[in-house]
């Protein structure tokens, strides 16, 4: 095949199926908040928080699992996504902007048991994590904050200092003493 086929065959492709580029999908209706938008992609699936900065284990099986966390806009983090025993793993990566569109940015079938993404988040938005329902593993997600000028999240994350007037994370409260975030 000649490159220009190719190109004419990536159109066709993108434009019968937008979510193999990065499109949205048919089944997630537009919503009038980015809460609600959220909470059409955790639709039957186990709702889940996850945190920039430690290691978090999940554990995937006959329910769907939704894992949402928060970046600011100009966060840069890595995404690293391990099954603990190398089995398959499968999931998608959603980001739910401010103006309630959501966005499917990465899909990942691998059957190697491992993902690894940078991510830059070029707006204050909302990220989900959807595992399918899967074979019973334990998957190990890490997301690291790797640069920004103003701090990855919007709240503090788990062991982060909680000083006055600062909000921990869904999920988290500020303990004494101490004074840090830790699961509830």
């Amino acid at each position: 095949m000649k490159p220009y086929a190719f190109q004419g065959l990536a159109a066709l492709v993108c434009a019968a199926f937008p979510t193999a580029c990065g499109g949205r999908t048919a089944g997630v209706a537009p919503t009038a908040s980015q809460t609600q938008s959220v909470a059409a992609l955790e639709q039957d699936a186990v709702p889940r928080r996850a945190y920039v900065g430690v290691e978090q284990l999940v554990r995937v099986g006959g329910l769907p699992i939704a894992s949402t966390f928060d970046l600011l806009g100009g966060a840069d983090v890595d995404l690293e996504i391990a099954a603990r025993d190398g089995a398959p793993l499968r999931f998608e990566l959603w980001q739910v902007h401010l103006d309630h569109r959501a966005d499917l940015v990465w899909t990942v079938d691998a059957s190697s048991g491992f993902a690894l993404r940078a991510l830059h988040a070029d707006e204050d938005s909302a990220w989900l994590l959807r595992f399918p329902p899967a074979a019973p593993a334990d998957v190990v997600v890490s997301i690291s904050c790797t640069a920004s000028v103003l701090g990855c999240t919007p709240f503090l994350q788990p062991g982060e200092r909680c000083p006055e007037g600062w909000q921990c994370d869904q999920g988290l409260a500020c303990h004494v003493p101490g004074e840090v975030c830790e699961p509830d």
